[in-house]
């Protein structure tokens, strides 16, 4: 296995033991889960526009501050319901989004066919992850199948 993926791993199961300790702390939010679900969507988006040859700069400067601007709103979210787990995991999956940000512009290049394989599905573990456990909460009204 080579570093990257241990990598990649190791953050996956730090996760999932922010996520395990949290699940019962406080009740579901809707919300909080909407706010994964739109996370996810912009990150994959920002993935695909990265991809995309003529990279297009206009389009992942605002990929990039759409997201930035999602994660304000669930961290605010999350504080607002005084849930600090929920912030630890708003947090965690932020960094995540921000190592991905910073890959791709140190590589100062479109992402290859394989890092979209591999980044895609990095992005969809964690945030089914996170999705679990907000759907593991009391109250929860979705099915536990991811974002």
């Amino acid at each position: 296995m080579n570093l990257n993926r241990c990598l990649f791993w190791g953050r996956y199961l730090c996760l999932a033991a922010c996520l395990s300790g949290c699940a019962f702390s406080h009740g579901y939010s809707t919300e909080a889960h909407r706010q994964l679900q739109k996370l996810e969507a912009l990150q994959m988006q920002f993935l695909r526009d990265g991809t995309e040859m003529p990279l297009d700069p206009q389009a992942l400067q605002h990929d990039h501050q759409r997201i930035l601007r999602q994660f304000d709103q669930a961290i605010a979210l999350a504080h607002s319901l005084d849930d600090a787990p929920r912030t630890d995991t708003f947090l965690t999956l932020q960094t995540e989004y921000q190592r991905l940000h910073a890959r791709f512009s140190q590589q100062q290049r479109a992402f290859t066919p394989a890092q979209f394989t591999i980044f895609g599905q990095q992005i969809h573990l964690m945030y089914q992850l996170a999705a679990d456990g907000e759907c593991a909460r009391s109250g929860a009204d979705c099915a536990s199948g991811g974002v």
